[in-house]
């Protein structure tokens, strides 16, 4: 359950660094790795990082990018985007899921430079049953261009 939430949290900021290109967005394209640390139900969890490829390409297709980005729908749950808002250097957005995993998440990002951010995903719901409250922490750092092998979990 807490791999589920931590996965969809950073899947959700890697998404975002893809797309963040649009309206002259601060994020450069390359070898992102991704960090973040969860609070689950006040419970500390490990921090976890993971290193992810964003093209320019990537980046100047905005719409397309978070689309398919975080999002997980499967017969037994679905989470769908209500809202999102971009500037020069902030990205915010809201998902909310039903099925098994009943949560609304509210989600931050600030780049301070063009490879480099810090954000907070916040969840709360329940999840088969189990009531969830997590904030996930996270930060990111571009380490330089692709090499192919970026998308293994450190």
């Amino acid at each position: 359950m807490r791999k589920n939430i931590l996965g969809i949290a950073v899947a959700t900021v890697l998404a975002t660094a893809s797309f963040a290109r649009a309206a002259h967005f601060i994020a450069e394209p390359g070898l992102w790795r991704g960090t973040s640390k969860m609070e689950s139900n006040g419970q500390n969890i490990p921090m976890r990082s993971h290193d992810h490829c964003v093209t320019a390409k990537e980046m100047d297709d905005e719409m397309k990018k978070f689309s398919q980005g975080p999002m997980r729908n499967t017969p037994e749950e679905t989470c769908k985007k209500v809202k999102f808002e971009q500037t020069y250097s902030t990205i915010k957005w809201r998902v909310e899921c039903t099925g098994k995993m009943q949560m609304e998440g509210d989600g931050s990002v600030v780049f301070d430079s063009g490879s480099h951010y810090t954000g907070t995903v916040t969840m709360t719901g329940n999840m088969m049953g189990r009531p969830i409250n997590n904030v996930v922490h996270l930060e990111g750092q571009r380490i330089g261009a692709c090499t192919g092998n970026e998308n293994e979990p450190n």
